[in-house]
């Protein structure tokens, strides 16, 4: 069963000067978030630049859901603030770590058969997710664009 993972990956311009996302696809990434945690901190995920090298490095915000991103230096200082945020909301909460999803409902039946989707996340795993995710955009940001994130979504 495919797994609905958001992979981030650091690179190095030097080694990687046409920002290249098809390299990363069958390798681990750095870091790995579960599709359904991401949609979760989703509206502050938009609150960064970015590009996308599927669209000629298309200046946007935010990540790619369904595709590539590229995160440089100015966009990786905004997201590391948000990751650092998140992780620090995170270490408020208990070890399992219960979130709300979207809301669901049987195809052919009414929205009153619906309900809101949950999902269980292990916190320290989580915490640990989001601490190296900054610690990268940490890197990024001070790398004066010689490093760079690329994020590949699910």
């Amino acid at each position: 069963m495919h797994q609905m993972i958001h992979g981030f990956f650091l690179s190095e311009l030097s080694d990687n000067p046409r920002y290249d996302y098809v390299r990363f696809v069958k390798k681990a990434p750095n870091v790995a978030l579960h599709d359904d945690l991401v949609r979760y901190v989703d509206d502050s995920l938009w609150w960064f630049s970015s590009f996308n090298p599927a669209k000629k490095m298309e200046a946007q915000t935010g990540l790619n859901f369904y595709g590539p991103t590229i995160i440089k230096s100015v966009g990786a200082r905004d997201f590391f603030e948000i990751a650092n945020a998140w992780s620090s909301l995170f270490q408020k909460s208990p070890r399992a770590l219960q979130l709300t999803g979207g809301f669901e409902w049987t195809e052919g039946q009414g929205y009153e058969s619906g309900r809101y989707s949950e999902h269980e996340f292990d916190r320290d795993e989580i915490l640990a997710s989001f601490n190296r995710l900054a610690s990268m955009c940490l890197r990024v940001a001070e790398s004066n664009d010689s490093e760079f994130i690329v994020h590949l979504g699910i």
